[in-house]
């Protein structure tokens, strides 16, 4: 998923708190889950995001602003610059929650796992790997 664009706070809900919230956990920074299935911005992302400000010595504002995003990015690009990402659908369109997701390297006479996740409750997955 795309890194969200700040600002979020307190309160704020919504796909953006979702992508947020992927994207903390791809840095290893895991919300609680309550808040990621409601995609709520509450109190557990606003802990992880203080944490990781207070870690990283920039303003501890608890809210993704504009330097923690720089932070953040930053990081990523260090993990791995390629990614797949999506939602997993029913044929109504409704999304699957708990789906095994699975990305694939095939090449002529190759086959390379590349990562594997589980859809949240929003159907929504994402997996970083390194070329």
């Amino acid at each position: 998923m795309p890194v969200p664009l700040p600002p979020l706070r307190p309160g704020d809900r919504g796909d953006a708190v979702g992508a947020l919230h992927w994207t903390l956990q791809a840095i290893n920074r895991v919300v609680d889950r309550a808040e990621r299935d409601a995609r709520v911005f509450g109190a557990s992302t606003q802990a992880v995001l203080s944490k990781l400000q207070q870690d990283s010595v920039i303003p501890v504002t608890g809210e993704w602003d504009d330097a923690t995003r720089d932070l953040v990015t930053h990081i990523l690009s260090d993990i791995g610059p390629l990614t797949v990402y999506g939602r997993v659908t029913d044929a109504d369109g409704s999304p699957v929650a708990g789906a095994s997701v699975v990305a694939t390297d095939v090449d002529l006479r190759t086959r390379e796992e590349l990562g594997r996740v589980t859809t949240d409750s929003g159907g929504d997955y994402e997996i970083r790997y390194a070329a």
